[in-house]
C-alpha cells in the first residue's frame, strides 16, 4: 500500500517517558516528509503544549489537538476547526464531579483554568506548557462552552469516575481515560478519528492510504478509522486489540519502525 498520510499520537507513543523525541523516531519522520508523505500530530494535549513539537519536527501541516476539538496549521496557526463543548454539558460534568472530589482542570480560549492550585495543576502546568489560573466557580469559565474539561485523580477513583458516571453523561458528550490519572471530555462529535477523517478528506487521501499510531483510549477511533491502524506495545490490550499491527514500545522507536516498515521500504 502507498500511505499518504500518517497522524501519531504524542504521549507514550511518539514521547519517550521523557516527553522527548528520539533521534530514531526524528530521522525517520524527516525521511517520511522528504518521501512526500503527511506526518502529523493527533493529540489530546493543548495547543501551547504540543508547539514544541511541531516545531522541533518543522511540520507546517494541520494537526490535531484536544482530541480532535482543535485542528490548526503549524506555522501559519490557521484555526482550520474548532468544537466546544455545550455550556449546559460542560455544567453537567462540572456537577458530576462534585462528589468524587478531583482536581478540575478547564482549557477555554487556550488558557487553563483549574478549581485548585496544588501539585497536580503544577505538574500538568509544567507538562502542557500552559500557566493555570485558579478559578473557584468553574462554571463562570464553561458558561461560554470550554474546549476540553479534565478530571484528574488518582488511577482507580477515575475508574470508578468513568463508570458511575457513563449511563448518565453519554451521548451529551464524548469522554475517555487518556492516562490511568486523567479522565477527559469534550464534545459529543469530536473524536481523533472524525479530525483524522476530516483532514484527510480535505487532502483528498482515502482511508486506507492513512496510517494510525496510538496507545490509549483516545486513540481507538482514529486506529478504527485508519487503513492501517496501529498500536504502541506498551498501549493498553483493548487499544492493542483494535490495531492491525503492533510496534515496539514508545522507548524503543515503535513510530521509526512502522515508518520503515511501511512506508519507506515501500
Amino acid at each position: 500500500m502507498n500511505y499518504k498520510l500518517v497522524a501519531v499520537d504524542l504521549d507514550d507513543s511518539l514521547l519517550g517517558y521523557d516527553h522527548k523525541i528520539s533521534a530514531e523516531n526524528k530521522a525517520a519522520i524527516k525521511k517520511t516528509v522528504d518521501k512526500g508523505v503527511i506526518f502529523t500530530i493527533a493529540t489530546g494535549r493543548p495547543l501551547q503544549s504540543c508547539l514544541p513539537f511541531v516545531k522541533e519536527l518543522g511540520l507546517d501541516v494541520p494537526f490535531i489537538t484536544y482530541n480532535g476539538a482543535l485542528v490548526i496549521k503549524g506555522k501559519s496557526m490557521e484555526i482550520l476547526y474548532h468544537k466546544t463543548i455545550e455550556p449546559e454539558d460542560a455544567s453537567d460534568i462540572l456537577e458530576e464531579a462534585v462528589e468524587y472530589s478531583p482536581t478540575i482542570l478547564v482549557f477555554n480560549d487556550n488558557k487553563l483554568y483549574v478549581n485548585e492550585l496544588n501539585e497536580r495543576t503544577q505538574r500538568y502546568s509544567k507538562l502542557s506548557n500552559m500557566s493555570a489560573y485558579l478559578e473557584k466557580d468553574l462554571k463562570k469559565i464553561t458558561k461560554n462552552g470550554p474546549t476540553k474539561v479534565l478530571l484528574y485523580h488518582e488511577p482507580d477513583q477515575v475508574k470508578r469516575i468513568y463508570y458511575e458516571i457513563k449511563d448518565r453523561l453519554e451521548g451529551k458528550v464524548n469522554f475517555h481515560i487518556s492516562k490511568p490519572f486523567f479522565l477527559e471530555f469534550i464534545h459529543k462529535e469530536v473524536s481523533k478519528g472524525n479530525a483524522l477523517a476530516a483532514l484527510a478528506k480535505n487532502m483528498g487521501i482515502d482511508p486506507k492510504e492513512v496510517i494510525a499510531i496510538g496507545d490509549s483510549y483516545n486513540d481507538i477511533s482514529m486506529i478504527e478509522y485508519a487503513g492501517l491502524g496501529v498500536a504502541v506495545e506498551n498501549a493498553y490490550e483493548d487499544i492493542k486489540n483494535k490495531a492491525d499491527y503492533i510496534c515496539k514500545s514508545n522507548v524503543n522507536h515503535g513510530v521509526a519502525q512502522v515508518l520503515e516498515k511501511f512506508v519507506l521500504e515501500g
